[in-house]
């Protein structure tokens, strides 16, 4: 009886547990227009990512990153993927002016709670010359990055992490609807280069003067 009670409170605590920790899903969700490095607009198809900083700092470098949900940026552990998108027309039936304003349609992410805690803030990062999902992002890689305080008027939610429940999250340009002031334009996003850390150059120029030794031994010998 004293065995069984246990277990019963062991499922108890797990239950307890789980309920606490909860999921945010983000039923409908869009951010556009999205901008490469030079102010053009990405090509349909490019990788996006959501993330989210556990550690409460500003995103780590994403060198070396595969892009798949539930990696981390740079393999650091803080920077968690949440979601993967491909770029979408989010306006097909626009103007003919204008019919094309490429951006992620964000419908659907799911992710729980636990690691991801609430007031956890979110970023939306973009590789404007990747469409594959599960690439690795190598040195030079071009990419942006997203991220605001303020609610669009399309939303219920900031790009913080939120409780647990369903919300709608967007960052729209004028021109989609939303509210200029937190749209993803260009003006808006920070635009970088990956660059691999200083210890991978170490192991690069180890590798040199090993290459090096053994060519000059070569000459030497012959």
């Amino acid at each position: 009886m004293k065995v069984k009670s246990s277990f019963i409170s062991i499922l108890g605590a797990m239950a307890f547990a789980l309920a606490c920790h909860g999921s945010v899903t983000i039923t409908d969700g869009a951010i556009g227009i999205i901008n490469d490095s030079l102010g053009s607009m990405v090509s349909l198809g490019s990788i996006g990512i959501l993330v989210a900083a556990t550690d409460g700092n500003s995103l780590v470098d994403p060198y070396g990153t595969t892009l798949t949900v539930g990696n981390t940026l740079g393999g650091t552990g803080a920077d968690v993927i949440l979601g993967v998108y491909h770029a979408v027309n989010l306006n097909p039936s626009g103007p003919s002016a204008n019919p094309s304003q490429n951006g992620f349609d964000l419908s659907g992410t799911t992710f729980n709670l636990g690691t991801v805690k609430q007031n956890d803030l979110l970023y939306m990062v973009w590789f404007p010359s990747i469409s594959t999902v599960g690439a690795t992002v190598g040195s030079g890689v071009s990419y942006g990055a997203f991220r605001t305080n303020n609610i669009d008027a399309s939303g219920n939610m900031a790009w913080i992490v939120p409780s647990d429940g369903n919300y709608g999250l967007y960052s729209l340009d004028s021109s989609l609807g939303g509210n200029p002031a937190v749209s993803a334009g260009a003006l808006n996003a920070t635009h970088v280069t990956a660059v691999p850390e200083p210890s991978t150059y170490g192991l690069v120029g180890v590798a040199a003067i090993i290459l090096a030794f053994f060519r000059a031994r070569k000459r030497h010998c012959s």
